[in-house]
């Protein structure tokens, strides 16, 4: 598995919310996206849908460098009860 400073590292790809999805048995990095919800509310929906596609089982680890006041107060939702 990657260690906190690497994992940051390759999320690091600008301002709003930088996501890292890992395959959860091998700990490979499968996806990097950056969501600057700060400029767009498309960019919260975009977040939503990467959160609804991604395999279920997977680990997804997001970094937020802003304030995130566009951030849709119903993705809450899209988050399962386990996490």
């Amino acid at each position: 598995m990657l260690e906190y400073d690497e994992l940051k590292s390759k999320s690091d790809k600008g301002r709003g919310i930088n996501v890292v999805v890992l395959h959860q048995s091998t700990g490979a990095v499968l996806y990097t996206a950056s969501f600057d919800v700060y400029v767009a509310q498309s960019e919260s929906q975009a977040l939503e849908t990467l959160i609804e596609m991604t395999t279920e089982g997977r680990i997804m680890c997001m970094f937020s460098k802003v304030n995130i006041p566009n951030l849709r107060n119903d993705n809450e939702n899209v988050f399962p009860s386990s996490v």
